[in-house]
């Protein structure tokens, strides 16, 4: 029972709703950005932007209850894992998704709600902090969202340091993302 519950967390993270929204405009959204919500806010505008966002937050949580179905301590930690590998790797789109940054927030909504409300204060001081500093100078290396998203889950690992269960899951999820952001920033990824 607790590898299905792993495998459907993957497939609900592998269901990258930009590259749904992308079609139902007549394109693929890989050919002009990322597959991920920020990706849509750009090429499709804040209406496609936000409901995108609302969808891949929405499958985070969907993970994460999911997970909630199994007493095993590892299962919340690879239910978290698979969630945001199926949205970077969909098996449905080619294995070519987004960063997963909408799905690992739904995942942490959820599982960790009181803690992740909390991690909105730092996200959003990171935020204002970017553009102080990197708006006039067009700063070119990792975009304000990523940046805001590493300083909130800095704060998260210090506030679930006496949780163990979802650390595992927080460190599963900020694993994933900073290989994959590892893999963008050196040029190996591709998202043609």
């Amino acid at each position: 029972m607790d590898i299905l519950l792993v495998v459907a967390a993957y497939l609900v993270g592998s269901i990258n709703f930009p590259i749904l929204a992308g079609r139902l405009r007549g394109w693929d959204i890989r050919q002009r950005d990322l597959a991920g919500a920020s990706g849509t806010f750009r090429q499709m505008g804040v209406g496609w932007g936000l409901g995108v966002a609302l969808l891949e937050v929405g499958k985070g949580m969907l993970a994460a209850w999911l997970a909630g179905f199994s007493a095993s301590f590892w299962v919340l930690p690879l239910c978290a894992l698979a969630v945001v590998v199926g949205h970077i790797w969909p098996i449905w789109f080619r294995f070519r998704g987004g960063g997963g940054l909408g799905a690992a927030g739904g995942f942490a909504f959820w599982a960790f709600p009181v803690e992740s409300l909390w991690g909105l204060i730092p996200f959003g001081l990171a935020l204002g902090v970017y553009f102080l500093v990197f708006k006039k100078d067009r700063f070119q290396g990792i975009g304000s969202i990523p940046f805001a998203a590493i300083v909130a889950a800095l704060y998260l690992i210090y506030a679930l340091r006496d949780q163990p269960q979802e650390l595992y899951a927080l460190l599963a999820m900020v694993g994933v993302m900073t290989l994959r952001g590892v893999l963008v920033l050196t040029g190996r990824w591709w998202h043609r």
